[in-house]
């Protein structure tokens, strides 16, 4: 009796294993992205996020967000601060809110410094390394000189450098440096539509484990 148990233990996990196998299967080619920028700005908090929306053939993709990764390839000086290059999403929404109609949209966020202007960026899913969107871009950060501390220091490097094409220090993603690339640090150009980050350094760590967008909300509002 206790072996014919244990077979059918073994024959019902068996059969639970695969069927969960197959579930998980997904074709790279039936993957449709909309990538939320053309350049993405982080801080060494890890309290900006930036998002793509995800659809599967042809509709929202129904992944949790743990099961979602996204890598981060960068040549140049980019430094992530206490995160890995790739990570799972930490939030979902049911709606896209950069390109409507394009699926559900999963957000990530690192801790960083410095800046590098053509990061590839790569999303696969959990247990299959195989990236089903890739991008190039540029990601820069708030802490410009690499101090782990955003400052007035790092704003004036961009301010040094107005008119300059260098991706890195255009911090609105229009081509351009100018004194609309200093909203990060001098809240008054836009304020009250975007918040300061002034004294924001690496030890001042903000999660960003999976989450709801109401949760999301209860913190940044």
């Amino acid at each position: 009796m206790g072996t014919t148990k244990s077979l059918l233990l073994t024959v019902f996990v068996l059969i639970t294993c695969c069927s969960y196998a197959l579930a998980q299967a997904y074709d790279p080619e039936l993957f449709t992205v909309c990538p939320e920028r053309s350049c993405y700005v982080l801080c060494p908090s890890g309290d900006i996020s930036f998002c793509f929306c995800i659809s599967y053939d042809g509709q929202p993709l129904l992944a949790p967000p743990e099961e979602v990764y996204l890598s981060i390839e960068c040549p140049g000086e980019l430094l992530l601060l206490h995160d890995s290059s790739v990570k799972a999403s930490y939030l979902v929404t049911e709606e896209c809110h950069s390109v409507q109609g394009c699926g559900r949209e999963y957000c990530w966020a690192f801790q960083a410094s410095g800046c590098c202007e053509n990061a590839t960026i790569s999303l696969h899913m959990i247990g299959d390394p195989t990236p089903f969107y890739q991008i190039e871009v540029p990601i820069h950060t708030l802490d410009l000189d690499y101090d782990c501390y955003v400052t007035t220091s790092d704003s004036m490097i961009v301010v040094e450098n107005y008119g300059s094409p260098y991706h890195c220090y255009d911090m609105n993603c229009d081509g351009v440096v100018n004194s609309l690339d200093t909203y990060p640090w001098i809240p008054m150009l836009c304020a009250p539509l975007c918040p300061t980050h002034l004294g924001h350094n690496c030890s001042h760590i903000i999660g960003t484990k999976a989450s709801t967008w109401g949760a999301i909300k209860q913190i940044y509002k």
